[in-house]
This record gives structure tokens, C-alpha cells and sequence, in this order.
């Protein structure tokens, strides 16, 4: 686990490797020490944006991923066609109109 000196990478924005990271970090974290939680609240945020909706900012229901973009910004089905709270507007998907099912992610936020 990391420490001040050696924190934990941030892994690449991908919200299974996000909720992998941290699960490990919850437990290898000794409860009684406040100082080996400080992975686990650096994380958290990330994994939370990871896993919600870049319309509605709620988390992800009925995940949808871009089909050729390779950005992360996964939006909830009723919100396909809303407007994108990214700042700066993300190239790869600013204009995408062809979204997917992601099973994979669905089945990473049923797990919370």
C-alpha cells in the first residue's frame, strides 16, 4: 500500500480498475490506523466520477460507452442525447451520437 513517500498510482481512468484499486486498498488498510486511509480517500472521488453519468452526474443506470471513442465518458441510457457536463469539451466523444451497451460496467456498479 502506499504512503506519503510512495502513494498508490492513480490507475488509468477506467472504472473497473478504479474499483479494483481500492477494494485492495480497503483490505490492506489497518482500522486502526488513520494514516493507511490515505489511499483510499485519494481514490474515492475518482471512482466515483468513473461511475457516473457525464449528462446527469448521477451514477451510471443502464450504462451507455461511446462506440469509437476511448474516453471513459460513459452516460446513462434516458440521458443519450442530453448535453455533457465536461470541461473542456472531450474531443473523442463531444459529438458522439453512436453509443453501446456496456456490460462489463454494469456489472462493476451493481457490485456497490
Amino acid at each position: 500500500m502506499g504512503s506519503k513517500e510512495n502513494p498508490v498510482p492513480v490507475p488509468k481512468m477506467n472504472s473497473t480498475n478504479l474499483y479494483v484499486t481500492t477494494t485492495q486498498i480497503i483490505m490492506k488498510s489497518d482500522p486502526t490506523n488513520p494514516n493507511s486511509w490515505q489511499d483510499l480517500y485519494r481514490l474515492v472521488p475518482y471512482l466515483r466520477n468513473s461511475l457516473c453519468c457525464v449528462v446527469c452526474s448521477y451514477l451510471l443506470v443502464d450504462p451507455l460507452t461511446p462506440m469509437i471513442a476511448q474516453c471513459q465518458h460513459h452516460l446513462c441510457r434516458p440521458c443519450k442525447g442530453g448535453r455533457k457536463k465536461i470541461k473542456p469539451a472531450c474531443e473523442g466523444c463531444k459529438d458522439c451520437k453512436d453509443y453501446m451497451e456496456n456490460k462489463r460496467f454494469t456489472n462493476t456498479a451493481a457490485m456497490l
